[in-house]
């Protein structure tokens, strides 16, 4: 196999990562469990059919398209505006919830995720967890939590 299949190769699973990426994976076990809740085993496969089709039938009809979409100058020009509009949508939800803070100990797990995000540029799962991981151990030992 020479370098330029290679180089292909890695190409086509990074498409395929981005394709994926797309995909309603965990919209759609929710789903499941609230259509089993509802209606049993036929509630849960309904519920999951109807959550996994349209972006099923986006990825396989829409998915050989989509390098040529990212590169068009129009898609750019969208999403470039689209960033300030996403950025503004999580601040006014941002603000009021930390307001809503009643405890000293949660501003500094607010302040340490800002950190960890804003100026050490890591990840939002890891910042999840750790929060997460520290409101139960605060909880378990005695912190006020609500």
């Amino acid at each position: 196999m020479g370098a330029g299949s290679v180089e292909t190769a890695a190409a086509r699973r990074r498409a395929s990562a981005r394709r994926c990426q797309i995909t309603a994976g965990p919209v759609v076990r929710t789903v499941a469990v609230d259509g089993y809740a509802a209606a049993g085993v036929g509630g849960g496969l309904l519920a999951a059919a109807v959550a996994f089709t349209p972006s099923f039938l986006f990825v396989l009809f829409g998915g050989r398209h989509f390098d040529r979409l990212r590169a068009s100058t129009h898609v750019q020009a969208f999403l470039t505006g689209a960033g300030p509009a996403v950025n503004g949508a999580i601040a006014g939800s941002a603000i009021p919830l930390a307001l809503a803070l009643t405890h000293a100990w949660q501003y500094a797990v607010l302040a340490a995720a800002a950190l960890w995000l804003l100026a050490l540029r890591r990840g939002v799962v890891s910042a999840l967890l750790a929060a997460g991981a520290i409101g139960v151990v605060g909880a378990l030992a005695g912190l006020t939590v609500g």
